[in-house]
């Protein structure tokens, strides 16, 4: 509506221990437009308030720890729910309130802004109803975010699908409790995404089938079993059995639709993720100006454009994932427009360093020759060079490329994007490394500026204080080929250093500082 003020959102949860999973629910909302998070610590110990605090130095974040207490988790969300609800009055025109395994759909806006705008004054909070999530049959815990690994889900007969969570006006609440899934309002009454009135079961629970055809709410619940056994263990006054994973992992129906978000969800990621790492690696030493030794003669490594197995290019799709060119073998190189599309994308190259033979860090570059974003299915890491080793190929003059660890294999199979879990070398997992990189404008790839930049690295002692003077000379290109400098320092220096990462480790390398035994010089 023209002249309308524009909704403001937040979204309110309580976390304990969930590095692992927080960024991706965190991005997946920041997406659909939140724009206040308000998240309570419930004693976690693995990183979570660093990442939280990586988040809060770039977004609207607001941090709050808990009291201490081994009593039933409902006293406590109470008390935080109802904290943020009148911290939020005045602030907000919609508070919405999910736990770290609960995701909002929006089938019919494009964000929350447009969705909670359409209700009326009359409208005091909207329920919206659960969606099971199964496992996909998946034993050890995925590598991709639940959205994009788990796309399986129950029938909406289900009873538990009557569950709902809610998004309420804060001005509308009336300062009592029900419980985690409704509000008591003084004025206003509750709807479903779809404008309907909701009639109760019992609180929280509503007698009608779910509405999803307008929005829902993705539950996963038990994802995959290696999952469901660290909730089991972590939440043992549960007492969750086998009998329990079993019950809530519904399969029946599959929905892809959530996985064309990973590039968005990842680009927010990737941010958060820089800004943390940047902030670990202060306390660095930096290196004397005195310890820069004069440039090589000769460049001590090469850059290669990685071709797959039918003789294509690999290139970066907007998602942020990587395929198969639709172009022709990269011999012929005719005029077609196929061609001239493909080659528009950025493209998959490799770095060859003469201290790491066995090794290429992979990396992708725009035709400008600037690096871009990317990522590997099966592959955590989003630093954007990735080092994988070089191993014999099964085809003539062709390697293969394995993960450091776990030792997975990268394949490019036809029309779907590049993925990192072959146990072994087939067909796809054939490529060769082509020696003659192009790039527009004629420029030279010794020329262009991460080259560049590299150069200068290598000028520096390969000890933390030399990657300490490369962070205050630029960090953003220092973060990016941090494989490249952690893979010049002593075993010692790369533990060190992967331990100061702490959680974002994980997003820069697959290796643990505890199996890290020799450096690749």
């Amino acid at each position: 509506m023209p002249g309308r003020d524009p909704v403001k959102t937040a979204l309110v949860g309580i976390i304990r221990n969930e590095a692992d999973d927080l960024l991706p629910w965190m991005g997946w909302h920041a997406r659909l437009g939140v724009d206040t998070f308000v998240l309570f610590d419930d004693g976690s110990t693995d990183g979570t308030m660093d990442l939280l605090q990586a988040a809060a130095a770039l977004h609207d974040v607001r941090i709050y720890r808990l009291p201490w207490s081994d009593g039933p988790v409902d006293g406590r969300q109470q008390h935080a729910y109802q904290t943020a609800l009148h911290l939020l009055q005045g602030q907000c025109d919609w508070v919405g309130f999910l736990d770290s395994d609960e995701y909002l759909d929006l089938h019919r806006h494009s964000n929350l802004q447009a969705f909670l705008g359409d209700f009326s004054e009359e409208v005091g909070g909207v329920a919206i109803s659960w969606c099971l999530q199964g496992s996909n049959q998946l034993v050890l815990r995925p590598v991709q975010p639940a959205f994009h690994a788990f796309t399986r889900h129950s029938r909406p007969e289900e009873p538990i699908n009557r569950h709902v969570k809610s998004f309420v006006r804060p001005d509308c609440w009336d300062g009592g409790w029900i419980n985690p899934h409704i509000f008591p309002l003084k004025k206003g009454h509750y709807v479903t995404p779809g404008q309907q009135q909701v009639n109760w079961e019992r609180p929280g629970i509503q007698q009608a089938l779910p509405d999803w055809g307008t929005a829902r709410v993705r539950h996963y619940q038990v994802r995959s079993l290696e999952q469901f056994t660290e909730r089991a263990r972590r939440r043992a006054n549960l007492q969750l059995r086998l009998p329990d994973f079993l019950a809530g992992d519904r399969n029946e129906l599959e929905d892809r639709r959530p996985c064309a978000a990973l590039g968005p969800v990842q680009a927010w990621m990737r941010e958060v993720i820089f800004q943390g790492a940047a902030e670990a690696l202060l306390p660095l030493p930096v290196a004397e100006p005195e310890a820069w030794q004069p440039p090589a003669p000769q460049l001590p490594f090469s850059l290669t454009r990685i071709v797959a197995w039918n003789g294509h290019g690999v290139g970066v799709q907007q998602d942020g994932l990587v395929q198969l060119l639709a172009d022709t073998p990269v011999e012929t190189k005719p005029e077609t427009p196929g061609s001239a599309a493909a080659q528009a994308l950025p493209q998959l190259y490799g770095l060859r360093m003469e201290f790491a033979p066995e090794h290429v860090f992979l990396l992708a570059c725009t035709p400008q020759g600037l690096l871009n974003d990317f990522t590997f299915l099966e592959d955590r890491r989003l630093n954007g060079v990735l080092p994988y080793r070089v191993r014999p190929g099964n085809q003539q003059n062709s390697v293969a490329l394995q993960q450091l660890q776990p030792q997975h294999f990268l394949s490019a199979p036809p029309g779907e994007a590049l993925v990192a879990d072959r146990l072994q070398v087939q067909l796809w997992e054939n490529f060769t490394l082509d020696a003659t990189p192009r790039f527009k404008e004629g420029n030279a790839w010794q020329s262009l500026p991460f080259i560049r930049f590299l150069q200068e690295g290598l000028r520096l002692p390969p000890t933390l204080a030399g990657l300490g003077a490369l962070m205050r000379k630029d960090r953003h290109l220092a973060l990016r080929l941090l494989p490249v400098f952690h893979a010049r320092l002593s075993p010692e220096e790369q533990s060190a250093l992967q331990e100061m990462l702490g959680p974002f480790r994980p997003y820069f390398f697959t290796d643990s500082p505890e199996a890290v035994k020799q450096p690749f010089r």
